[in-house]
């Protein structure tokens, strides 16, 4: 018999989070009450003082103004009037160029920002108009003024302005939007309300734009919150605040708190998207612990794979090594039989070889000591001859000098010999004359006197 089947458990509710930012109750914040918290922090709108002037030098004051005072702010533009020969050479310089045209009036800690801010908004202008002028933008009625704006875009551009949170594209997607949304409230006048793209987006954040189909009613129900005096800065309020907290919400801003004290509908698509996100992330999370699972259990087979395939290998490698190392021992035994059986083969070359070199060394010996025996029998015949030789010119000499000591004996006797008889006839002479007195005895000795000489 089947058991009773049991009902089951109804599931317990999900708790619901608590949303993100908290919404107060009581009545909410009206629009001059918004403009009121935020007056303060946008400061007031800059520009040239005669409304006539140019729409586009109304807006390069006041983007300047955002970075020094709104006297510095007027004399830059016209320091850069004067430096550049128009609008569109300051708008194609060097972001360090137009820097240090503007050193003497805006501050070297924002002196980049501002030159950045200057020549994007001078692209901007370009981009949309196909030039640098706004005047034509004067003294148009504010829905045609509406549809001029919505055609300076071109339509096969993408829009440079985040959407987020949705709302229109403001036409000056790059300028900021205080001086953005004052040149066309300036281009309108007071006499009406210029409710460009920054300001609806702005009052749509907030939840603060009249009910209605069409612009023109909401216009003139703004028209009357919003009087002719105020309209300017309006514009500049909320073209300020228009594009706050884009990306990054910071709870503790005065505008972020209005945006919580209005139940403004961006928040509940913030924490929709914040808590899609963190689905999202938990569902990634999910799927990367059972990806992550999947690989691991991937790994381990793959790792056992290679662990098998590893042993295989280790076995293999083993058996080679073992028949490796039997056929290394082979050849070493080899290669030792043979180193020893070419050793004895050397021995035997080299006692053959020794006992070839002492033959060949006691032959060369006996040669050599035949030859030395030789040699010094021809060296001492050499020098018995040589001796002899010198022995006979020793013998020659001997008797030529005998032979000439002989002939100098002799004619030393001869000339001894004729020296006596030349004295004795000069004895003989001088006796003569003394026999003989001073006649011809005396002339024979002054004769022999005269021989003598």
């Amino acid at each position: 018999m089947n058991a009773p089947v049991q009902p089951k458990a109804a599931k317990a509710p999900k708790a619901q989070k608590p949303p993100m930012f908290p919404r107060p109750v009581g009545k909410k914040p009206t629009l001059a009450e918004v403009l009121e918290v935020l007056q303060p922090l946008c400061g007031e709108p800059v520009h040239l003082d005669r409304a006539e002037d140019p729409l586009l030098d109304h807006l390069l004051v006041a983007v300047l103004s955002l970075h020094t005072t709104p006297a510095r702010a007027r004399d830059a533009l016209r320091a850069l009037s004067g430096t550049y020969l128009d609008f569109n050479e300051l708008r194609v310089s060097a972001r360090s160029e137009i820097e240090k045209a503007l050193e003497d009036y805006v501050p070297s800690d924002v002196r980049k920002k501002a030159a950045w801010d200057l020549r994007m908004a001078l692209q901007d202008v370009y981009d949309q108009t196909h030039g640098l002028d706004l005047e034509p933008l004067r003294s148009r009625d504010p829905d045609d003024l509406g549809s001029f704006v919505a055609n300076m875009k071109k339509p096969e551009e993408k829009p440079a302005y985040p959407q987020s949170v949705g709302g229109p594209v403001p036409a000056l997607p790059n300028t900021p939007g205080g001086p953005a949304a004052m040149v066309f409230q300036l281009a309108v006048g007071k006499s009406s309300l210029a409710l460009g793209p920054l300001e609806r987006r702005f009052l749509g954040r907030l939840g603060l734009m009249p009910n209605g189909a069409r612009l023109a009613n909401k216009r003139k129900a703004l028209e009357r919150q919003v009087k002719p005096d105020e309209r300017l800065r309006f514009a500049w309020v909320a073209g300020t605040c228009a594009r706050l907290f884009e990306t990054d919400f910071d709870e503790r801003h005065p505008f972020a708190r209005l945006l919580v004290e209005r139940r403004s509908k961006e928040l509940e698509e913030r924490e929709r998207a914040a808590r899609a996100a963190e689905k999202l992330a938990e569902e990634l999370r999910k799927k990367e612990a059972i990806e992550a699972a999947r690989r691991q259990r991937i790994e381990d087979e793959e790792r056992r794979k290679r662990e098998k395939v590893e042993q295989r290998k280790a076995a293999e490698a083993a058996r080679k090594k073992a028949i490796e190392d039997r056929k290394r021992a082979a050849e070493e035994k080899r290669k030792a039989a043979e180193a020893a059986r070419k050793k004895a083969i050397e021995d035997r070359k080299r006692a053959a070889e020794e006992k070839r070199k002492a033959a060949e060394a006691a032959r060369k010996k006996a040669i050599e000591e035949r030859k030395r025996a030789a040699e010094a029998r021809r060296k001492a015949a050499e020098a018995a001859r040589k001796k002899a030789i010198e022995e006979r010119k020793r013998a020659a000499e001997a008797k030529r000098k005998a032979a000439e000591a002989a002939r100098k004996k002799a004619a030393e006797k001869a000339r001894a010999e004729r020296e006596r008889a030349a004295k004795a006839r000069l004895a003989k002479g001088k006796g003569g004359k003394g026999k003989g007195g001073k006649g011809k005895g005396g002339k024979g000795g002054k004769g022999g006197g005269g021989r003598k000489r």
